[in-house]
């Protein structure tokens, strides 16, 4: 089993990428990534519980990217050399307590995420791989990440439709990739009315 370090490091690099996620052979450190608008690589866990809602989490006031949003996934960047599984399950021991033993990831898609966060002048273009993590955990049975993790909570697939969709007139922040997040819920939707 992987161990993981749950203390930040000091620099991240991350490996770049063309628009269509080929390398482009070299490696280049978070700050600059963001500034520069580098496509890179992200891992999505999408966690679902028994009834079919999803686990969303508050992000820190202290994030680079979006703080005080709410995330609809579990995630994070694929450092430099690492895959997206590796860093998927390294996302869900970080941030939700979760042993990599225990995680069985099913496959959703890959999709091109591309955000801007216009307070702090960051780009951040993704090549993100999304995966399901199917659990009967309740909220107050994973251990948080309070570095990374203000809070967390399930909602149904329709509340967060209905959240992304008319989030300009609320209070209830989202991060705002609003196509994004309509089209993965919309695929579990149809997910869960299979099951």
């Amino acid at each position: 089993m992987a161990v993981y370090n749950l203390k930040p490091t000091v620099m991240e690099f991350f490996d770049v990428y063309d628009e269509n996620n080929n390398p482009l052979n070299h490696t280049k450190e978070r700050r600059k990534v963001h500034q520069d608008g580098d496509w890179h690589r992200t891992s999505q866990v999408w966690v679902m519980n028994d009834k079919k809602e999803i686990l969303c989490n508050l992000r820190s006031r202290s994030k680079d990217l979006f703080p005080n949003y709410w995330d609809l996934s579990i995630g994070g960047h694929v450092s430099a050399g690492d895959t997206y599984e590796e860093t998927a399950k390294r996302e869900l021991w970080e941030e939700l307590g979760l042993k990599t033993i225990d995680i069985e990831l099913k496959f959703l898609s890959q999709e091109k995420v591309d955000g801007i966060d216009l307070k702090n002048n960051l780009i951040d273009r993704e090549h993100a791989r999304l995966f399901l993590y199917l659990t009967s955990k309740q909220v107050n049975e994973f251990t948080i990440q309070e570095e990374e993790i203000e809070k967390i909570e399930y909602f149904s697939i329709e509340k967060l439709l209905e959240i992304v969709r008319t989030q300009e007139a609320s209070t209830f922040k989202v991060v705002p990739i609003k196509k994004h997040f309509i089209k993965i819920l919309n695929t579990l939707k149809v997910f869960s009315a299979e099951k």
